[in-house]
């Protein structure tokens, strides 16, 4: 007599336990959803106030310009994260919040003020603002990261 298999052979192949990229959306995706949400929203209401700080150094574009555009940026992506829940949301919601921290990372420590137009943003000391903007920008990327990577997954699996 022939035992037969337990299980269907397209399933015997798959791994029991999926793995976090590989798992259905529900039970990660609300929380890391909100939690990146009220990341890039953090970062938009630190730099919306920021903004009218640095924006009475220089006529034209300057560094408020270019932190009103971050603050609305980060506002979108927050509500695209959240209503949208689609890769286009999460990528843009991924890139503000990696912009952003990689941005103020590299301009505090490498000195980038020094080549460019702007003025001098390496104050010795880390505001509350600006210390409650860089965990914002991180918990976004945290959240994100593996929602992107699920993303990229499925749209290699379908392509392969």
């Amino acid at each position: 007599m022939t035992e037969r298999p337990i299980c269907p052979p397209e399933t015997a192949r798959r791994d029991p336990v999926p793995s976090l990229i590989e798992s259905r959306p529900g039970y990660f995706d609300l929380p890391a959803r909100i939690l990146a949400a009220v990341g890039l929203a953090v970062d938009g209401a630190v730099h919306a106030y920021l903004a009218g700080h640095y924006a009475l150094t220089a006529p034209g574009i300057n560094i408020g310009t270019w932190f009103r555009t971050e603050a609305v940026v980060a506002c979108i992506a927050a509500l695209l994260v959240i209503t949208l829940r689609h890769p286009v949301g999460d990528a843009l919601g991924w890139l503000t919040a990696a912009a952003g921290l990689v941005g103020l990372i590299v301009y505090q420590f490498a000195g980038l003020y020094e080549a460019g137009p702007f003025v001098d943003l390496n104050e010795l000391l880390w505001t509350a603002e600006r210390t409650m903007s860089l965990p914002g920008q991180g918990l976004a990327l945290v959240c994100l990261t593996p929602l992107v990577i699920r993303h990229l997954h499925r749209v290699v699996g379908r392509t392969a």
